[in-house]
């Protein structure tokens, strides 16, 4: 039945259930995939009949989206814009469909941005892209002065926590440590 359906054919690059990789071929009993590390994966024709395939091939224009968080004070339009004007610069990103970007998440002490655009698969390796997409937006933001923050942790104590956990330390002096002598060798 998968060689009538033919959902991927050789050299498609497909996710089978939770394996990716490119179709190296389609026997009676099984379909191989080889990983992008080069890894061989055999998977039984009954399991690939039953998953869900996503072959990314078979549609040339893939896109690509990734998330950069900024402070939550900062000015959002102006991050967005300035997120925005990176990834839509690059000649890898695709006119259309057009690059967009738009607040994903409100933090606890950031402001998660989306960024995405679209790409050509047979002219530019969507890894590549993307990842020189974000080095471009998180480089374009930082030198207009917003800064990626780390996570921050608020640490709350009742009046008595305090007071109890402090009293161990009011009352300890340093005690200078004996050193037993260090055992001599005769030769």
């Amino acid at each position: 039945l998968l060689s009538i359906r033919q959902p991927f054919r050789p050299k498609d690059f497909v996710k089978i259930d939770t394996f990716e990789g490119f179709v190296i071929s389609l026997t009676s009993r099984a379909t191989i995939l080889m990983e992008v590390d080069g890894n061989h994966i055999r998977i039984p024709n009954a399991t690939v009949f039953k998953s869900a395939i996503t072959n990314y091939t078979v549609n040339p224009q893939r896109r690509l989206t990734f998330e950069v968080g900024v402070n939550a004070d900062s000015d959002l339009d102006r991050a967005l814009k300035i997120g925005l004007g990176a990834v839509a610069r690059q000649d890898f990103i695709l006119d259309d469909p057009p690059a967009d970007a738009w607040i994903q998440e409100l933090g606890d002490s950031n402001v998660v941005l989306s960024f995405v655009g679209w790409i050509d698969q047979n002219t530019t390796n969507w890894l590549k892209a993307r990842s020189e997409a974000m080095r471009l937006v998180k480089r374009a933001l930082e030198s207009n002065g917003y800064s990626l923050p780390e996570p921050i942790y608020r640490l709350r104590f009742d009046d008595d926590d305090l007071k109890t956990a402090l009293s161990g330390f009011s009352n300890t002096e340093e005690k200078p440590v004996e050193r037993s002598p260090q055992p001599t060798t005769e030769e």
